[in-house]
């Protein structure tokens, strides 16, 4: 239970994991001090469903996708798409920092193929996140709006999409970048022992487990949560 007079660095300091979540918001040093009422009002943050999402990161078991549903589509998006950034800006630059520097130290082969994989994988990652910054998204959040304003601007909208809808992304938005994740992880952990500096190459499989652990989170968001939500507007809307 999260006490309104709390303040969010006591929250920080008994919880890495929420350490973790909370820094995809605009939050600063002079927030640490700030009760989590105030946190709340300022930052538009609801920590009630980032507490949901630190259970799943604790547990991917107990996602609860029904308890999730409850919250608005715009606060969905918005903690996606700061997750997308939060990768783009925090977590991908700290995993090709980490290959080159273990480049610069190793001439093992494995960190050339490593490197190969990576390159591979940024690149997927980041065509699956163009595809829902760009196209997704705006739908999704179209729909929660048109669901609630029945006018002619909203039909003159609607048709600006095209022939998008989200049976269509569903089928047509491939995981590539899980798959490619997946082989890093692998390669990785199949040849830890028989590393040199088997501390950094260590450093570097926790940073991809990790990396793996917040998208399982990300990607279930998405497809047990903000996609029927949207779903159901979209058939509301054509009915």
């Amino acid at each position: 239970m999260l006490g309104k007079t709390q303040t969010l660095g006591d929250l920080i300091s008994t919880d890495y994991l929420f350490k973790l979540i909370i820094k995809r918001f605009e939050v600063d040093q002079d927030d640490l001090q700030k009760s989590i009422s105030t946190i709340r009002k300022e930052n538009n943050v609801d920590l009630n469903f980032l507490t949901e999402i630190l259970i799943a990161f604790e547990d991917i078991n107990s996602f609860s996708s029904q308890k999730l549903a409850e919250f608005p589509i715009k606060l969905v998006v918005n903690y996606l798409r700061k997750t997308h950034h939060y990768y783009i800006s925090k977590k991908l630059p700290e995993l090709e920092q980490t290959i080159y520097h273990l480049k610069q130290k190793n001439n093992n082969p494995t960190v050339q193929v490593l490197l190969h994989f990576f390159n591979d994988y940024k690149r997927s990652l980041l065509e699956h996140i163009e595809v829902e910054e760009n196209e997704l998204f705006p739908y999704v959040l179209f729909l929660d709006y048109a669901s609630s304003e029945k006018t002619d601007k909203v039909e003159a909208y609607y048709k600006e999409f095209g022939n998008i809808s989200i049976e269509t992304f569903m089928m047509e938005h491939d995981h590539e970048h899980e798959t490619r994740l997946k082989e890093i992880i692998n390669y990785l952990a199949a040849r830890e022992k028989n590393l040199n500096d088997q501390l950094s190459f260590k450093v570097l499989l926790t940073q991809f487990q990790a990396l793996n652990k917040d998208l399982r989170v990300h990607e279930k968001l998405e497809e047990d949560v903000l996609l029927p939500k949207a779903q159901l507007l979209e058939k509301l809307l054509q009915a």
